[in-house]
């Protein structure tokens, strides 16, 4: 038995060919998927013999062994279960332990912090590269557990080595709160513990509120520091500077659900003569409310924030436009312009985080999720329990697909709508600064017949590529959109794109789709 845990998991997603019948394009990735199993099975085995090679450590034969990883997923600590393999080594110098750690830093592996233990008689360090994760666990040799009495002996210890594939993400993350308490403590020279926050306003990419020290010993003191606002950036959250006002900035995105009410601040000074005019779609939102609220210690001529509340009234993209001007002055242009975009989600929708990819989009709450069960497939559709009408795949992050059905019980249409990288295939790997347009004729060409000549639409803010394929004899109609997000290639694909209730269900997605 082994006494502790190593994990080495390992990851090798599909890679899913260009199929237009929805049919042929299942059977395809099902039939990858099969092979894949058995190259990630042998993956696994190669890094545990070069392990050992590379450590000149004459570990025991490999055997099966249950593997618990831990993720911290925002505010939440997770416990993933993997199932893999393991050998061990007994009674060698604690230099084999280093010359482990050496091997594991030497091949890219970097420590976790959340699966790392320590103690006077043993412990646990675990390393992560991607999704392939180390756990390294030793034990003094002539241990106990059964016994009273102390170790005597300090110079052996055994090893244990374990290795198992994650089905699932295990990428760990900080909550929005937790980052910007380490952006601050960072600043103020004092631990996150010493930061509190008082959050007015959150969205995916935007945090606003008031903060206070508590430790004296920080820079600058204890005690309330004012307002603050934080934007999420493509390296993490960052602080916006003082110059900002902690106004948050143009363009902002805010999420809302339906019959929900925010809130937008903005600077503002009436004795100026300026004001802010207000544009927006009143189809999905209803302003409710606007007010000015001066400073605490009021100074003549200075200006203060005005408070805009809204109400979300049913899901949607809608823009918010404010203006800073005079009313009576017609001819001049404002001094100042912001622009919020705002996305309601429905109530009865939920969302799905692609952490490896970093984008997400809203789906019905009442999809399974993972693989359709089997035993839905048992009946014909218009048969089936509602459960067995819905579900979302993630099982591999590169291809997440969503399978449902539209319409009535007695009249359903299916709809397939997935979003799909490869990780294998060059042309899913197009060089920086390339050419979307020229980069789909010269490698998709043999797919799509019709390939726009210009950008024809985009992905929350990212251009795109939108191509249309008619029905056929052979298949369903179908839609692809292709986007580069950090330097990778995505498509988006939707079947029976020509259905109304399709259509509606698609956009509805789109909508959501966040990157």
């Amino acid at each position: 038995m082994f006494k502790t845990i190593i994990v080495i998991l390992v990851s090798i997603a599909a890679v899913v060919g260009i199929s237009y019948a929805a049919h042929q394009y299942y059977e395809y990735y099902t039939f990858l998927n099969e092979i894949e199993e058995v190259e990630v099975e042998q993956g696994v085995a190669d890094i545990l013999e070069n392990l050992k090679q590379g450590t000149d450590i004459e570990f025991s034969a490999l055997q099966s062994v249950e593997i618990k990883w831990v993720v911290k997923r925002g505010k939440d600590m997770t416990d993933v279960i993997i199932q893999g393999q393991g050998f061990e080594v007994k009674e060698v110098a604690d230099e084999k332990l280093n010359a482990i750690k050496e091997f594991l830093e030497g091949n890219g592996f970097e420590l976790d912090i959340y699966n790392v233990a320590s103690g006077t008689i043993g412990g646990l360090e675990g390393f992560r590269k991607g999704r392939i994760v180390v756990s390294v666990g030793y034990i003094l040799s002539n241990f106990d557990p059964e016994s009273k009495e102390a170790p005597t002996q300090f110079d052996k210890i055994d090893i244990v080595v374990k290795c198992g594939k994650s089905d699932i993400p295990i990428v760990s993350f900080d909550s929005a709160e937790e980052a910007v308490k380490k952006l601050f403590a960072e600043k103020y020279q004092t631990k996150s513990s010493a930061i509190a926050l008082d959050i007015s306003q959150e969205t995916v990419n935007h945090i606003k509120g008031t903060i206070k020290v508590l430790d004296e010993f920080a820079q600058g003191g204890a005690g309330d520091k004012g307002a603050f606002a934080a934007g999420r950036a493509d390296n993490g959250w960052q602080i916006m500077e003082d110059s900002v006002k902690y106004n948050f900035s143009d363009d902002i995105n805010i999420e809302s659900k339906e019959n929900d009410k925010f809130f937008i601040v903005l600077n503002s000074n009436p004795t100026t003569g300026f004001q802010w005019e207000v544009d927006f779609n009143s189809d999905y939102l209803q302003m409710t409310d606007r007010q000015f609220s001066a400073p605490q210690e009021p100074i003549p001529g200075a200006g203060g924030d005005e408070v805009f509340s809204f109400l979300a009234l049913k899901q949607g993209s809608a823009k918010i436009t404010f203006s800073y001007l005079r009313p009576w002055e017609k001819d001049k242009p404002a001094i100042e312009e912001k622009v919020y975009s705002v996305t309601i989600k429905s109530n009865d929708w939920q969302t799905y985080q692609n952490e490896e990819h970093g984008y997400s989009f809203d789906y019905p709450a009442d999809c399974l999720y993972g693989p359709l069960p089997g035993y839905c497939k048992l009946s014909p559709p218009e048969e089936r329990s509602d459960e067995c009408l819905c579900y979302l795949n993630a099982t591999d992050v590169n291809s997440v697909s969503l399978g449902t059905y539209t319409g009535e019980k007695e009249n359903l249409t299916g709809a397939s709508f997935v979003v799909f990288h490869s990780i294998y295939v060059d042309r899913y790997s197009p060089p920086a600064d390339t050419d979307l347009i020229e980069w789909l004729k010269e490698n998709f060409f043999y797919s799509h017949q019709d390939i726009p000549d210009e950008i024809n639409t985009e992905i929350d803010g990212i251009p795109a590529v939108r191509i249309y394929t008619p029905f056929s004899g052979m298949a369903y109609s179908q839609e692809d959109i292709y986007f580069v997000k950090d330097g990778k290639l995505f498509k988006i694909s939707m079947l029976d794109v020509d259905d109304e209730n399709n259509r509606k269900l698609y956009d509805q997605i789109l909508a959501s789709f966040e990157n």
